[in-house]
This record gives structure tokens, C-alpha cells and sequence, in this order.
């Protein structure tokens, strides 16, 4: 049995749809090559240790009858409960060692958790000498996203998991993801803005407008799920400018729905105002990163129209492959 595993594995970046999938539109959303890597290693005796980059501090637990218990960082700690699940349904009882790098910016919206999630599911799976196909591996971070955000959806997850272009909808009352193939080059420069709000927080705050507003606030939802047919047909044909336009409704709806800032919507014309197709939120809002999509031709222009007011832009593009074993030793 291998005794020590390093994984990664990808970020996410919406195209379409977040908080919206949450009210049975649905969501189409990419990989993107910002990864998390997490080694973990077997341990001879009951004791589990989490470390990140991200934070400061270590998580140590212990193996006992009820699950993993222990003390360390809040965002280390609801990881230990999730991998306690992981301990649980698969019978494992072998002390690991977590140690977690991460390039991806937390509380971007850019599921961070969902990646460092994925490389944990991944690395268990190795240890454990469990077969895992990615549909179990996808089922099992989705469990840690609902430890992490309480409600949540499968798109972080299924972007972390498969990589590439990913949909997400709605069957039987449950969510369904599956990577969709399309052969289009998405040029991104993406920009986080200074503001961070936690996506469990902003998910509420949602939900509080949806039970005021009521069925306004529903058509929305079901506007963003119209998007999401328009999408992916200027993807097929090619049509960038359609696809950056297309964007840029789908972020006066979430503007709408009470979730962008005003450092949100100036990045956003910034962006514009240099060249950019389109642009919108990705993720939870209230901050974090903006999504911009770029022609080529213009991309250096908006990362430096950016820089000069202050941010830190960088181009990105979809991932390939999504989480993966780089090392395996016995």
C-alpha cells in the first residue's frame, strides 16, 4: 500500500449561473489553472495532522470511535470533519499527514475549498487503496463543500473533479454535473478586488431577497438558465464577443439579485473600457475575483489598465485535466 501521495488539482471560474443553481437553473462554469496540491502521508499510528500555507497553525486529532477529534484553525478543522466522513464510510483507521499549498486567492469565489477538497478526496482514495471513479470522488467533495458553505452547489466541486467546461443541472431534485467538450479557446484575465465575503453569507443574503421579492427574484433565476443555452452555442460557434456580452447580463442579474459591489462593477469597466468582451462576478460576490474575457489582442491592455489602479490581475485559461496524482511513493 503506498504511504505517501501528492495531488492536485484545479480552481473554478463561473461562466454562468451561480447562485442561481441553487434555485434549479442551471450553471455552466470551467477549471482553470490555478491549482491546489496536498501530500499526504500515512502515519503509524491514530493521529491526524493538517497543515496549510493558507493559514497559520496546524489541526492535530485523533482517531476515535466517534470520528476524528481534535483542535487547530477553524478552516483546518472543518476540513478534519470531512475527512472524519471519508474515515467513517470507507472504515479507514491509519493516522495521515495533510500538508496544503494552495495558488488559488481564498474567498475569491474561485473555490478554493472545492480544489483543496478534491486533492484531499484524491490522495484518501490512494492511501486507502480505494477504487474511486470520479462520479464517488465528485459525490464526496460535494460533501465537504456542504460541511464547508451549509448549502452549496455541485459546480466547484464538479470544476475541481473533471476540469474544463462543466455544466450543472437539475435532475429528480438533485444536481447532476458533467464536463462538456467544446473545442473553443477561452482567453480569461481574472482579478480579484480587495473586498472578501464568506459565500455562506452571501448565500443567505440571497435567499433573504428570493423570500422578500419573491417571484421576481424566481424569474431571474429562471433568465440566468436562459443564458446558459445562449452560452454554449456562441462557444460552439466560436463567438467570443456574443459570449462576453452574454456575461454582462448575467452580472446586471446578479447585481440584481443584491451580490456585486461597486469595486466589482468598476474592475468590470475598467476591463471594458480597454477592450474586454464581457465580464461578471464568479462565485458567491460581495468581493472576491472578477471573470473578464478578453480578445487576445487586448489581454496585456487590461492587466495593465488594472495594475494602474491597483490590482493584481493574471491570465488564466480552462484547464485540461482536473484533480490529478502527480507522485505516488511505498
Amino acid at each position: 500500500m503506498p504511504d505517501r501521495v501528492m495531488v492536485s488539482a484545479p480552481s473554478q471560474a463561473f461562466l454562468f449561473g451561480e447562485h442561481a443553481v441553487l434555485y434549479k437553473s442551471r450553471a455552466l462554469a470551467c477549471g482553470v489553472e490555478r491549482r491546489s496540491k496536498a501530500e499526504l502521508k500515512v502515519r503509524g499510528d491514530r493521529i491526524v495532522k493538517i497543515d496549510s500555507d493558507a493559514y497559520p497553525g496546524e489541526y492535530i486529532g485523533k482517531i476515535e470511535s466517534g470520528g476524528i477529534r481534535g483542535e487547530g484553525p477553524k478552516e483546518l478543522e472543518i476540513l478534519a470533519r470531512g475527512l472524519s466522513e471519508l474515515y467513517s464510510k470507507y472504515e479507514f483507521d491509519k493516522g495521515v499527514e495533510i500538508r496544503i499549498w494552495s495558488d488559488i486567492p481564498v474567498g475569491s469565489g474561485m473555490a478554493s475549498s472545492a480544489s483543496v477538497s478534491a486533492c484531499i478526496v484524491r490522495g484518501f482514495s490512494v492511501l486507502a487503496g480505494i477504487d474511486m471513479s470520479k462520479e464517488d470522488i465528485l459525490e464526496n467533495v460535494y460533501m465537504f463543500e456542504r460541511i464547508i458553505h451549509g448549502r452549496a452547489s455541485k459546480t466547484g466541486p464538479a470544476c475541481a473533479v473533471y476540469g474544463g467546461i462543466v455544466l450543472v443541472e437539475w435532475v429528480s431534485n438533485g444536481m447532476v454535473a458533467k464536463r462538456v467538450d467544446l473545442k473553443v479557446e477561452i482567453p480569461l484575465v481574472i482579478c480579484c478586488v480587495k473586498a472578501r465575503t464568506p459565500t455562506s453569507v452571501m448565500i443567505s443574503k440571497v435567499a433573504d431577497r428570493v423570500k422578500r421579492v419573491g417571484l421576481p427574484m424566481r424569474k431571474i433565476m429562471e433568465t440566468v438558465d436562459l443564458l446558459i443555452d445562449a452560452g454554449l452555442k456562441a462557444m460552439e460557434n466560436g463567438d467570443l464577443k456574443l459570449l462576453g456580452e452574454l456575461m454582462l447580463v448575467n452580472q446586471g442579474l446578479l447585481w440584481a439579485m443584491g451580490v456585486s459591489t461597486s469595486e466589482i462593477d468598476r474592475v468590470i469597466n475598467v476591463a471594458l473600457e480597454n477592450g474586454a468582451y464581457g465580464g461578471k462576478l464568479s462565485g458567491g460576490g460581495g468581493g472576491g475575483c472578477v471573470l473578464i474575457l478578453s480578445g487576445a489582442e487586448c489581454t496585456n491592455k487590461i492587466i495593465k489598465s488594472l495594475q494602474t489602479i491597483g490590482y493584481k490581475p493574471f491570465r488564466s485559461s480552462v484547464s485540461v485535466e482536473g484533480v490529478k496524482v502527480l507522485e505516488v511513493t511505498s
